[in-house]
């Protein structure tokens, strides 16, 4: 027999291998947002989480430490349940927990190559995974794309898995401004056609679908020019490629900026592009933050992205890695009148809403009031 047991007067245990600092702000931020939203709706929630470390010595000792206080939490406090994101790096953890407290209760926010392996380094993981997913509880999925993948992969009952996506966006913060304007502070006119890259310079994020796409455009569209946001491992092979294609004068680079500098970089953009080509892409927000600043989104035709995306309705979908059809389906835009134009971005909007931080946050409240606990 199960029986309710309201959760907000207990303590949730939340613990991450992700978790932003002053040097690296934008890390893990979903996970800080989420302690912060639980904590504002009543639970008393206390967070151990390991800040990103850049030296292979600085992380093994991060590890260390994280296990060390998750071990002393656990023992000399009373927790109702822990409350786990990225599985695959704090899957021994929750084996720890279990050891110690049998009946604890755990939920897990998966969130991407935790659970998709986009390399040998992410499949180590994957035993130790299989290992505790039979003691979670509920799983918390950003996209139907992704709960597919927990049903069909990890043999997860659909009655187990909640859709929370990412935390949603802030539809307060994410507005339509003055086009124009927002050009300007780019020293652009409103002549130009600026197409927009936001995310990180790695391996299958699409920046070189990108730029292999605007070669074959920049002949075809006068004013075109291309605002890249981000940073990453890969940076010197995307500016590599950006002079091999004579392309620099065409692409303006930034590196990450803050969310209120975010939304006037969307609104100087008439084109986002969501080009990743990563099975483990599981929402992408970026899409949903450049609709609701009125931008017409093209993105890959897989994953995440493709969840949102309907084609020639709130935006457009190309076939993964082609740079030919991300050009083409750019070019097509360009043309389009504006009127056809306008109705996208108004669909766009509207998808955009749907998302909106305070709308979504009842499906990850709802997990925790409603966390069953057996007699």
């Amino acid at each position: 027999m199960l029986m309710k047991k309201n959760l907000s007067s207990e303590k949730i245990l939340l613990i991450s291998n992700m978790y932003p600092s002053k040097k690296f702000p934008h890390y893990g931020v979903f996970v800080k947002n989420t302690e912060e939203m639980l904590r504002k709706n009543g639970f008393d929630t206390i967070c151990v989480a390991i800040h990103k470390q850049t030296g292979s010595v600085e992380k093994l000792w991060a590890y260390i430490w994280f296990h060390v206080k998750v071990f002393f939490h656990v023992l000399v406090k009373k927790y109702a349940c822990v409350y786990a994101h990225y599985i695959s790096h704090t899957s021994f953890a929750l084996l720890m927990i279990k050891k110690l407290r049998p009946h604890m209760r755990i939920v897990v926010n998966v969130h991407g190559n935790d659970i998709v392996p986009e390399d040998e380094h992410d499949r180590k993981y994957l035993p130790l995974v299989h290992r505790v997913k039979e003691k979670v509880d509920f799983w918390i999925a950003p996209s139907n794309y992704f709960k597919e993948v927990l049903q069909k992969e990890y043999q997860i009952p659909s009655d187990r898995i909640v859709i929370y996506p990412s935390g949603g966006i802030d539809c307060g913060r994410f507005v339509k401004k003055d086009k124009a304007k927002c050009k300007e502070k780019l020293f652009l006119t409103s002549d130009n056609f600026v197409v927009g890259f936001v995310g990180r310079i790695e391996k299958n994020k699409g920046w070189n679908t990108l730029v292999e796409a605007l070669s074959e455009i920049q002949e075809k569209i006068p004013q075109l020019k291309c605002v890249i946001v981000g940073t990453g491992k890969l940076e010197a092979e995307l500016e590599q490629l950006i002079g091999d294609k004579r392309l620099h004068k065409l692409v303006i680079r930034i590196p990450l900026v803050s969310q209120d500098k975010l939304v006037d970089l969307y609104n100087a953009m008439d084109i986002f592009c969501l080009p990743s080509y990563r099975k483990s892409e599981s929402l992408a927000l970026a899409g949903l933050e450049a609709m609701a600043c009125g931008c017409i989104v093209v993105g890959s035709n897989m994953a995440g992205p493709a969840t949102y995306i309907k084609e020639g309705v709130n935006g457009f979908l190309f076939q993964p890695q082609s740079a030919d059809e991300l050009a083409e389906k750019m070019e097509n835009i360009y043309v389009m009148p504006e009127k056809e134009r306008e109705k996208v971005r108004e669909c766009a909007g509207k998808t955009a809403k749907q998302y909106d931080k305070e709308k979504v946050k009842e499906a990850l409240l709802e997990v925790f009031r409603n966390l069953r606990h057996e007699k």
